[in-house]
C-alpha cells in the first residue's frame, strides 16, 4: 500500500514530470491525422511546409541551387574584396588575379548544383534570351540569393578589414577600385558596359553553347575575362562587372557614389552581350541523351 501511495500524483492530480501519458493523451496522439507530440490535426502543422515546398515544386526552383548562389557569392565576394583591399600596397596584380581566380573556383564549385551564375546581370541576361532554364521565379530567387550573400560578405569585410585599407581603397566601400569615378560618370559606365558585355559573351560562348570546345574549362574562361576586365578598366574605374558586389559594399559603408551608373551599364552590357552572341551564333543547347549521360557532363550556366 505504501508503494502505491507514493507512486500516485499527490492531491489526485497529474505529475506533470511524469513520463507517463494518461489514456486520454494517449488517445487523442493516436487518433488518425494527429500529431504525436502535440495533438494538433497534421494538416495544420504541416500547412505552412507543404505551401512553401509546393511553390517550389510548382515554378522548378531547387532549394540546393539557392544555397549554391548564396555561398558562391558571399565566398566570391569575401575572397574579391579581401584581394582588392591588399592592392594599394601589393599592386593591381593582386585585385585582377585574386578575383579571377576566386570567380574560377566559385563557378567550379556550385556550377553542378545552379550553374554557377554568381552575378545577378548574367542571370538577368539568360531570363531576356531564354536560356539557362531561366524562369521569372528562378530568377527572383536567384538574385535575392546573390545579393544576400554578397552583403554578407561585405558586412565582414568591414569588420575584418582595417580602416587603413577601407580608406585607401573604395573597392570594399564602394565595388570599384578608383575613387575618382564621380568625376567621369561617362566614362565609368563605358568601360562598365564594355568589360561586362565581354564576360557575358564568352559566359555564352563556353558555358552556355553546346558546340563549345571547352566546355569543361568554361570556369577558367570565365575567371580570365574577369581579371581581363579588372587589368583593363582597374585603374580607371575599377572593375565590378557583379551588381550584387557594387551593391553590397554600397549598403554597408552607406557609400552610393556612381553607382546608379554602374548598375545600369552592367545590365545593359550583359543583356547585350547575350543577345549579341545568340543571334550571332545562335546558341545549340546540350542535348543529354541515351549516349552521355548528364552525371558525366558539368552543367554550367
Amino acid at each position: 500500500l505504501e508503494e502505491e501511495q507514493k507512486s500516485r500524483p499527490r492531491g489526485g492530480r497529474e505529475d506533470p514530470f511524469s513520463k507517463t501519458k494518461t489514456p486520454e493523451k494517449t488517445a487523442m496522439a493516436r487518433r488518425p491525422g494527429r500529431d504525436e507530440v502535440s495533438g494538433k490535426p497534421l494538416e495544420e502543422e504541416r500547412k505552412w511546409h507543404e505551401g512553401v515546398t509546393d511553390w517550389f515544386r510548382e515554378n522548378e526552383v531547387d532549394p540546393k541551387a539557392l544555397s549554391a548562389e548564396f555561398i558562391g557569392t558571399f565566398l566570391f565576394q569575401f575572397l574579391g574584396g579581401s584581394a582588392a583591399s591588399n592592392s594599394v600596397d601589393a599592386g593591381l596584380t593582386t585585385a585582377a588575379f585574386g578575383n579571377g581566380c576566386a570567380l574560377a573556383v566559385m563557378i567550379y564549385s556550385t556550377a553542378r548544383v545552379s550553374g554557377g551564375h554568381l552575378n545577378p546581370a548574367i542571370s538577368t541576361a539568360l531570363l531576356l534570351i531564354g536560356e539557362g532554364e531561366m524562369t521569372v521565379p528562378k530568377w527572383a530567387m536567384y538574385l535575392c540569393s546573390q545579393f544576400s550573400g554578397a552583403l554578407l560578405a561585405a558586412t565582414c569585410l568591414r569588420w575584418l578589414c582595417p580602416d587603413t585599407a577601407v580608406v585607401r581603397n573604395p573597392f570594399v566601400t564602394q565595388g570599384i577600385l578608383n575613387d575618382g569615378v564621380s568625376r567621369n560618370l561617362a566614362g565609368l559606365g563605358i568601360f562598365e558596359f564594355v568589360m561586362t558585355f565581354a564576360l557575358v559573351f564568352v559566359v555564352c560562348a563556353v558555358a552556355l553553347d553546346a558546340k563549345g570546345p571547352a566546355r569543361q574549362y568554361a570556369p577558367l574562361a570565365i575567371g580570365f575575362t574577369y581579371a581581363a576586365g579588372i587589368y583593363c578598366e582597374g585603374p580607371y574605374t575599377g572593375g565590378s562587372m557583379n551588381p550584387a558586389r557594387t551593391v553590397a559594399a554600397a549598403i554597408v559603408y552607406a557609400d552610393f557614389t556612381g553607382m546608379w551608373i554602374t548598375l545600369l551599364f552592367i545590365f545593359l552590357g550583359a543583356v547585350f552581350g547575350a543577345f549579341t552572341y545568340k543571334a550571332a551564333f545562335n546558341v545549340e543547347r546540350l542535348d543529354y541523351g541515351n549516349e552521355q549521360e548528364p552525371s558525366s557532363v558539368t552543367q554550367f550556366v
